[in-house]
């Protein structure tokens, strides 16, 4: 998995490429270089794009609490089949079940 040091550095890169600069020296390219080919030109493009929505998908997991996503154990959910089949109802949704069931 790449770093998001690694994708914003690599954003730099193609972003100085596409407005025709020499990523290193901050130059204008010569114009017969291939970056300023215009279907090269619009591929770069896509791949910037692509780079940002790659980052901005990191920093969302990154605000995620630890444990979404993961698959639980055969454990946890028997865990909770358990205590879901020993518990009561919470009133709050028992009188709404039963208000909805009576104005149907």
């Amino acid at each position: 998995m790449l770093s998001r040091n690694q994708i914003k550095k690599a954003r730099t890169v193609i972003q100085s490429l596409v407005h025709g600069l020499d990523p290193e020296t901050g130059e204008d390219l010569p114009k017969e270089d291939t970056a300023n080919r215009i279907e090269v030109n619009r591929s770069m493009s896509i791949a910037l794009t692509a780079l940002e929505q790659v980052e901005a998908r990191m920093v969302r997991r990154s605000q995620l609490p630890e444990g979404v996503g993961k698959t639980w154990t055969e454990e946890e959910e028997q865990q909770l089949k358990a205590e879901f089949a020993g518990s009561e109802p919470d009133p709050a949704h028992r009188d709404e079940a039963q208000s909805n069931r009576s104005s149907n």
